[in-house]
């Protein structure tokens, strides 16, 4: 699985558990947040 499914599949799953939240804009940032961190772990492992 490639940087970019893992990163979708993240987005997807958090947007399925969020589908009663009331705050839209926080369940964005934190998928926003989740797959920046995702990018950057990912990165560094190749760096490595």
């Amino acid at each position: 699985m490639g940087v970019v499914e893992a990163v979708n599949g993240n987005i997807k799953n958090l947007l399925r558990r969020g589908r009663g939240y009331k705050n839209l804009h926080y369940l964005l940032l934190k998928a926003q947040r989740m797959a920046v961190t995702r990018t950057e772990f990912v990165a560094f492992r190749k760096a490595a």
